[in-house]
């Protein structure tokens, strides 16, 4: 430690010192060690700049304000005094803080510095800095150093967050940049889907016509004996076909929340289910407490049409079994509908990944596996729950529940 014996280890001095040096020291080496890094020659030191292009980057508004700032500390050397006013310093310096941040501040720290420390010590020209009070005051040197602390950390916490700013926007500016490009490739990736399923969906049609043609021409069917099997695997592609793109249209979809009639939304669903193997012998039971919805039309229809065409495709086959389908609606605090089949049921080893892409519960099918998981996915898009009851040779409930909205009947 110092031995202040030469000014009588006065205490007040001796803090009056420590403080002197505080000033001195955080004037100077702040801003030289901000702007500059030390690097070693072979001989000594010297200062390389921290950015290259750091004061080409220099905000001019800023400039300005620190050379206005300048001129008027100047003038106030004439006409106030120092130790009476010196918190108009602390004020410029604060607000020249909040506008441009760091490295600003601690510039404008040190011209302050330099007009009220160094001048008057060395008598510049006829100004007479410190004539009109003493920059030796305790209160003074106290109130210097807490302003000089206090504008750097207020230039420091506004300069990091305008940094956080910079990059959240940067961030951002990426983020929809990005987003574009996805927007853009599922776009095209929806061109696609619809043209491959439309140029595969056109000759197999054209297959399956002429396989018909075949068989009109045909008097005995055992004369083309893989007609039949052709006709099958052909229905089978076109059917994974038109699969594929209902996925992609529900995928991608926009929500669009509009009246939807329940019985009418059945009716059209099993017009078009009735070519399907067995559809003549189930009996369906239709019973709506809710006939009248609000929720989005397409999406709700392949949810039920998946749930609807997978009852009546694993229906039992057996000549004494009397097929059944009951389809019920009712709501609580949700809107509830079920699908319910007296089938073959899901044994209990498949039951957890039936929502599975292209997963099949058995090898009785000839689907695709991609109907509960694109049912699955509707769901979730129309921010409802899916779940099911099912035993193995007896049957399967299916249970839709959805958000009620707003005036729905």
């Amino acid at each position: 430690t110092y031995n202040y014996t030469f000014i009588g280890g006065d205490l007040e001095k001796v803090a009056l010192l420590w403080l002197s040096d505080f000033i001195t020291i955080f004037s100077i080496a702040v801003p030289v060690l901000h702007y500059f890094r030390p690097e070693k020659t072979p001989l000594s030191f010297t200062l390389v700049p921290n950015e290259p292009q750091f004061f080409k980057r220099l905000n001019h508004k800023g400039l300005l304000e620190i050379l206005l700032s300048t001129i008027l500390f100047l003038v106030l050397g004439f006409f106030i005094s120092f130790d009476k006013y010196w918190f108009v310093y602390g004020v410029c310096a604060t607000f020249i803080a909040v506008r441009h941040g760091f490295c600003y501040v601690i510039f404008i720290n040190g011209i302050i510095f330099i007009f009220n420390y160094i001048l008057p010590l060395i008598n510049f020209g006829s100004l007479e800095y410190g004539t009109h009070g003493s920059t030796q005051l305790f209160n003074v040197h106290l109130g210097m150093s807490t302003m000089f602390f206090g504008s750097a950390l207020i230039g420091r916490v506004i300069s990091d967050l305008r940094n956080s700013e910079e990059e959240l926007t940067t961030q951002k500016k990426h983020m929809e940049e990005t987003n574009s490009q996805l927007s853009k490739a599922n776009h095209e990736m929806d061109r696609f889907v619809y043209s491959v399923s439309h140029d595969i969906s056109a000759p197999l049609k054209s297959i399956k016509g002429l396989i018909a043609i075949s068989k009109l021409e045909s008097t005995d069917n055992t004369e083309f004996p893989y007609i039949s099997k052709i006709e099958q695997s052909v229905s089978k592609l076109e059917d994974f076909t038109e699969e594929i793109l209902e996925h992609s249209r529900a995928s991608r979809k926009n929500i669009e929340i509009e009246e939807v009639n329940l019985h009418h939304l059945l009716n059209d669903i099993l017009d078009n289910l009735k070519y399907l193997n067995g559809f003549s012998r189930i009996q369906f039971h239709v019973k709506l407490d809710n006939s009248l919805i609000k929720s989005d039309r397409f999406l709700l229809k392949v949810v039920l049409s998946n749930l609807i065409s997978n009852a009546i495709k694993f229906q039992k086959q057996e000549e004494e079994v009397k097929p059944e389908i009951k389809i019920r609606s009712y709501s609580s605090d949700q809107l509830i509908i079920e699908v319910e089949d007296n089938g073959e049921g899901i044994q209990d080893v498949y039951q957890d990944r039936i929502f599975e892409m292209f997963y099949r519960a058995t090898t009785s099918s000839s689907g695709s596996g991609l109907g509960l998981f694109i049912a699955s996915e509707a769901i979730k898009k129309l921010n409802g729950k899916i779940s099911f009851k099912t035993k193995h040779g007896e049957g399967s409930i299916f249970t839709i529940e959805l958000p009620l909205h707003e005036n729905e009947l």
